[in-house]
Parts: C-alpha cells; sequence; structure tokens
C-alpha cells in the first residue's frame, strides 16, 4: 500500500498527458526516492520493474519497454489487428 500512495503522489505532479512522450515520461518517474513509478530495485524497494507497456491505440500497435520509456527504445512493438 505504501509504495502505491507514493507512485500515486509522483504520477499527481504530472499535468495530464497529451500525447505518447508525456505518457512515457510518467511512467518512467523516479522522482520519489523511496518508492519511483519505475521501480528499479533498490536497497529499501527491493521491487523493480520488470516491463512497461503502452497500448497505442491510434496506430493499432503495443509497446514494450524493459527499462524507462522516456530513454529507452521498446523491446517489442506487437501489432493490434485481432
Amino acid at each position: 500500500m505504501e509504495s502505491s500512495v507514493h507512485r500515486h503522489k509522483a504520477i499527481g505532479r504530472h499535468l495530464t498527458p497529451t500525447n505518447i512522450d508525456k505518457v512515457k515520461e510518467i511512467l518512467s518517474d523516479q522522482s520519489d526516492n523511496e518508492y519511483p513509478v519505475f521501480r528499479c530495485g533498490k536497497k529499501q524497494d527491493y521491487v523493480k520493474t520488470v516491463a512497461v507497456g503502452i497500448f497505442n491505440v491510434t496506430k493499432r500497435k503495443w509497446y514494450i519497454y524493459m527499462e524507462p520509456p522516456a530513454t529507452s527504445s521498446p523491446v517489442a512493438i506487437l501489432p493490434l489487428d485481432m
């Protein structure tokens, strides 16, 4: 619960995203030293984010990242044409 509270506060400090880059920025946020949105498995917070998925319904693609999406490329791009 505590980690969720910290992460929700960090997300709340961002403006409502208006494009994909803003969404990536929010999902990559590490401003909270105890429990960042994108978790790296540091001492106090041993949990690590394994993957982040971003659905782009306009392009009909699912982008999967294993590092903060604001500073990395997706490891996979899956079509949503089913």
